[in-house]
């Protein structure tokens, strides 16, 4: 093992892929890139919805 990465630098990593534009972000110890990837493309369609119905400003 090369480090030990504490539960909060996870949450750190989410927070910083949504803030760049990342639709959806799983960011965990045991998550792989298709962990829930049903979930995560159903939030991001419903994320773009309610983008392209917010009226523009």
């Amino acid at each position: 093992m090369e480090r030990w990465v504490k539960p909060q630098e996870f949450v750190e990593l989410k927070e910083e892929a949504e803030e760049i534009g990342y639709a959806g972000v799983m960011s965990g110890p045991l998550v792989r890139s298709s962990y829930r990837a049903g979930r995560l493309y159903q939030q991001a369609i419903e994320q773009r919805n309610v983008a392209a119905a917010s009226p523009a400003v």
